[in-house]
């Protein structure tokens, strides 16, 4: 154990490190601290913890690369980690990062139509990039999520645009065939972690779907052109005010968080068709990109990115829990300030559309904890696989790293003071004499306004629309 995993469970918790004190500490403590991390030159579209190297960071980007570096390396003089690999060979935008189960490949999705596996242990010029030791060519369109069997490393499923999910047998590259299809663009699958015949599809004419792969996967071990299918065992329900366009199974898999464009993530039973929560927030907005949800911290939270810049996380209640005590714990700068004896605020009123759900369904009416410090729209999250510790990317060409202590060279409490405003911005601490260049690290003030523009539009947009829009697109 080095001096960094001594110093997180000596400081955090003393000699013991259990489940729920950790659970504890970050309700009562939340993720104060934040580093960014350099590297990439366009946005961030993916993030990933190891799963056996808890500490390795993977990473992809719109600058057509995957990063792998370790979050425990010290920074050199441009405030970039030194890169353990630098994979290349996408001709556009990567959309989607994957460890393999045993940490030796990475899998990469991308605008191109490939998926690219990366042997993690192969040497290659840092400068000119290690090229791909597989490729999968079948999709016709985007891919935008992968998803690899959690008990079987050589099944992978693939989300497109062109409306088809694949099966892929890492094997034989060339040997895939259709999961399932839809009359919409797949934007989400996720393979269950405990059940392997068990998968989650997201489309955007807001169906989530539960498939059964038992008869495909036989016929296709068998035969290669087979014609058979994944069989539709549940269609669950969304709520009216949004459309599902996310979702993703716990660790023991009996649970599935949703990120809903133009509504807040929800809980749902994996045999239910009818969700069990909501998770509100009066300031959380999901209206402009294509957001990931995770659970973490022993399932006990989820959390997501948001069109405000924030991170939110939630307090998963139990049955019959009283939601009225919930403490909101932000890292904002005007939070700090606040009189000790300054009387806790009172139970957050719930717009009136939700109070319609509450006889029926849990509303968590506010988050637990509240992360600030991203300069634009937050899309992704990943969670450490063992320490509380996760790390965060979007809009912006960084990776930011949050912890509840001081623990990294180079982290800080005080996050950077920018706002939109209509499109207009206002910054503390981006330099905008900096020549832009799309080969820079550093942010690009056209790209940060781009969005901010984008946010206002959509908000306009989903004020003055009523018309229901049958294939929603999003920014990813």
């Amino acid at each position: 154990m080095n001096l960094y995993h001594r110093l997180i469970e000596s400081r955090l918790y003393g000699s013991k490190l259990t489940s729920q004190f950790i659970t504890d500490k970050i309700a009562d403590i939340g993720f104060p601290y934040n580093r960014d991390i350099y590297g990439h030159t366009g946005c961030v579209n993916s993030v990933n913890f190891g799963n056996r190297n808890f500490d390795w960071l993977c990473s992809g980007s719109d600058d057509k690369s995957v990063l792998l570096r370790n979050i425990l390396d010290t920074e050199d003089e441009n405030g970039a980690l030194p890169q353990l690999r630098r994979f290349t060979g996408h001709t556009s935008n990567i959309f989607c990062t994957i460890f393999d189960n045993e940490d030796k490949f990475v899998y990469s999705a991308s605008d191109d139509h490939f998926i690219y596996r990366y042997d993690i242990e192969r040497d290659g010029d840092l400068k000119s990039g290690c090229n791909a030791v597989s490729e999968f060519v079948g999709h016709t369109e985007s891919v935008f999520k992968l998803s690899l069997s959690k008990t079987d490393n050589n099944l992978l499923l693939s989300a497109s645009d062109d409306k088809t999910v694949k099966l892929l047998d890492i094997r034989s590259p060339g040997f895939q065939t259709n999961a399932c299809t839809s009359t919409g663009r797949f934007l989400s699958v996720d393979c269950n972690p405990k059940l392997r015949y068990l998968f989650l599809t997201v489309d955007s004419k807001n169906q989530m779907q539960l498939w059964d792969i038992r008869q495909l996967s036989s016929s296709f071990l068998v035969d290669r052109n087979t014609s058979s299918k994944a069989e539709k065992l549940l269609e669950y329900e969304s709520m009216p005010h949004g459309k599902i366009i996310g979702g993703y199974f716990n660790s023991d898999g009996s649970k599935i968080a949703t990120t809903s464009s133009g509504f807040y993530p929800m809980l749902y039973n994996v045999s239910e068709r009818y969700p069990t929560s909501i998770f509100y927030s009066k300031n959380y907005i999901n209206e402009c990109t294509l957001k990931s949800v995770i659970f973490g911290f022993n399932d006990q939270y989820i959390l997501s990115g948001s069109d405000d810049f924030r991170i939110y996380a939630w307090r998963i209640m139990e049955p019959g829990d009283d939601t009225s005590f919930i403490n909101t714990v932000t890292n904002e700068i005007l939070e700090e300030n606040t009189e000790p004896n300054r009387k806790k605020p009172k139970t957050p009123i719930l717009p009136s559309f939700l109070r319609e759900y509450s006889p029926i369904v849990d509303v968590v009416p506010k988050a637990t904890c509240v992360m600030t410090g991203h300069r634009s729209i937050v899309n992704n999250i990943a969670v450490h696989k063992k320490y509380p510790i996760l790390c965060s990317s979007g809009v912006e060409k960084i990776v930011k790293l949050w912890s509840p202590y001081p623990m990294f060279p180079g982290i800080t409490k005080t996050p950077p003071d920018r706002v939109a405003i209509r499109g207009r911005l206002s910054y503390n601490s981006l330099d905008l004499e900096e020549e832009e260049s799309s080969e820079s690290m550093y942010e690009s003030f056209r790209t940060l306004s781009f969005f901010d523009s984008l946010r206002h539009f959509t908000q306009l947009y989903n004020e003055s629309s009523s018309e229901e829009n049958s294939d929603e697109y999003f920014w990813v």
